[in-house]
């Protein structure tokens, strides 16, 4: 994907998937954003729901700049993953890794997985089969928020958001 660095953004919030449109030297380029799902983890208890289909964003799961190493300040959420994955045993799940759009896209893709890989290893140390978890990185292809204002300048909250993981119940 080509970057722009000065464009003017649309938003529709009236649909479910966002769809941001750019413009730049009279080239239109679409860009849709996915919905971002809610947090599996709020105020202190899982959502409930946790069936086959549902996604969620595991909110307090963090990576350090350029790394795939997960910061301590992300074993509590990642403990308590476990702790719903061990009570839920039936359940299968997809640990998907996304990036914003900063750097090439070749490298975003190898470090979602990267990331996604890690998650996917600490839950296994944690006692979670590994047949349980799919591993996937988008990159960034499933943004959430827009990388860019619509002045063209870096949009550094929606950047946050899209660096994110997610988990998805398969089974």
């Amino acid at each position: 994907m080509k970057r722009i660095r000065t464009a003017k953004v649309k938003v529709d919030p009236r649909q479910p998937y966002h769809s941001a449109t750019m413009f730049a030297a009279e080239k239109e380029t679409e860009i849709a954003t996915e919905k971002e799902p809610e947090p599996l983890f709020e105020k202190e208890k899982a959502n409930k729901k946790f069936k086959k289909g549902e996604k969620y964003l595991l909110k307090n799961v963090l990576f350090g700049f350029d790394k795939a190493n997960i910061e301590k300040s992300s074993y509590e959420e990642l403990n308590k993953l476990a702790q719903l994955l061990k009570e839920k045993s039936d359940k299968r799940v997809e640990l998907s890794g996304h990036t914003d759009d900063w750097g090439p896209a070749s490298y975003n893709q190898y470090l979602s997985e990267k990331r996604a890989q890690a998650v996917a290893n600490y839950l296994s140390n944690k006692g979670i089969d590994k047949k349980r978890m799919v591993v996937k990185g988008y990159g960034e292809t499933k943004p959430v928020a827009p990388n860019l204002l619509p002045n063209g300048g870096d949009n550094f909250e929606g950047r946050k958001k899209n660096r994110r993981t997610e988990i998805k119940v398969i089974d």
